[in-house]
């Protein structure tokens, strides 16, 4: 039954995953990631001028983000992967993935 995900291509899979990773972080950013969210955690500490200062500065850097997302992906998978062979070294089994 599940055979057929075995079938498809590993870059798929990447691209999917990075369209996923995306859509993700656009609802975050749109739905939790508010200026009234940011007003409310730092009303305390600072001024709205230096509030309105911090958001303009995030807001520059919002999309830039966007583009690290394939390489936080690459890094996370190799960091996976790198441990699973570590174990397989230490346990000697030899299973491979």
């Amino acid at each position: 039954m599940t055979s057929w995900l075995l079938k498809i291509n590993n870059w798929n899979y990447y691209f999917v995953l990075c369209g996923v990773y995306v859509l993700f972080t656009l609802a975050m950013n749109y739905f939790l990631l508010t200026d009234s969210l940011y007003y409310a955690s730092l009303s305390e500490q600072y001024t709205s001028e230096q509030i309105q200062k911090i958001l303009d500065i995030s807001k520059s850097w919002k999309y830039i983000g966007y583009f690290f997302i394939p390489v936080i992906i690459i890094i996370r998978v190799l960091y996976s992967s790198f441990c699973l062979h570590l174990g397989d070294l230490f346990q000697e089994s030899h299973w491979g993935f």
